[in-house]
């Protein structure tokens, strides 16, 4: 595990190039943008929960530049979670 505070996009990149390895974000929409900005991310699950909130903080906030992504796979579960799995189109 290592927790990044400086240079993010730097060593998202070594991590990248290490052999074997998967890189797991668990992080808010600000990260997620960021390296989508970077063409860093190659694959995203999205779980779709069943609440209206009425507001809150949006999923990817600062605009990310445009990309495509192909739908992989989905998995419904009995509590009404909908988890959705794609994959980058570069």
């Amino acid at each position: 595990m290592v927790y990044l505070t400086d240079d993010v996009i730097e060593t998202i990149r070594q991590l990248k190039q290490q052999e074997g390895k998967d890189i797991w974000l668990v992080g808010g929409g600000q990260v997620i943008t960021l390296l989508l900005n970077h063409d860093l991310v190659d694959e995203m699950q999205i779980c779709h929960i069943p609440l209206i909130l009425g507001e809150g903080i949006p999923l990817f906030p600062n605009k990310p530049k445009e990309s495509k992504w192909k739908l992989t796979g989905s998995t419904a579960y009995d509590s009404g979670i909908l988890r959705v799995d794609y994959i980058n189109s570069k």
